[in-house]
């Protein structure tokens, strides 16, 4: 856990499925009495890879641009679910992004980054693994997740 005396600012990002109770035990443990702001970022999962190739087939598929708004309305509620189950007294604001280097770009302002469950796309859980080794304060606080100390919230 971060060690200071004012409230904790928490950043969380996951995609649709992780965003999930076993994530919220987990992120009432770090913020212990220490309540502040949580940040709740749905990540948009990307579609198949086959999708692309969809429209050739001859039957009306959606388009590549409909299937990343029903990806992102899809993160979108999944954190509006996820904020509704914290605790009146835990400030909320919820989101979605469209990938994972927009959510983690969130960040910057943040005491903690939790990086709740494993990314579907394997770029993406690369990217993140090689992020994780850089962060001195970077950990993996059970199956699943990553919890990172960012210097630039002010908790260092």
């Amino acid at each position: 856990m971060v060690d200071t005396g004012r409230p904790l600012r928490v950043l969380v990002a996951g995609e649709a499925p992780a965003l999930n109770e076993g994530a919220l035990e987990l992120l009432l443990g770090e913020i212990g009495g220490r309540p502040g702001g949580v940040v709740i970022v749905g990540v948009a999962r990307p579609p198949a890879i086959i999708a692309k190739w969809a429209p050739l087939s001859g039957v009306a598929t959606p388009t590549p641009d409909s299937m990343a708004a029903q990806a992102l309305q899809e993160a979108s509620v999944a954190a509006r679910a996820f904020a509704s189950l914290l605790p009146e007294r835990v400030s909320v604001q919820y989101m979605a992004a469209g990938s994972w280097s927009d959510a983690l770009r969130l960040a910057s302002d943040e005491d903690l980054l939790m990086v709740i469950g494993r990314p579907q796309r394997r770029s993406d859980r690369r990217a993140l693994g090689r992020a994780a080794r850089v962060v001195p304060g970077a950990r993996n606080a059970a199956s699943g997740v990553m919890l990172v100390t960012l210097a630039t919230g002010g908790a260092a």
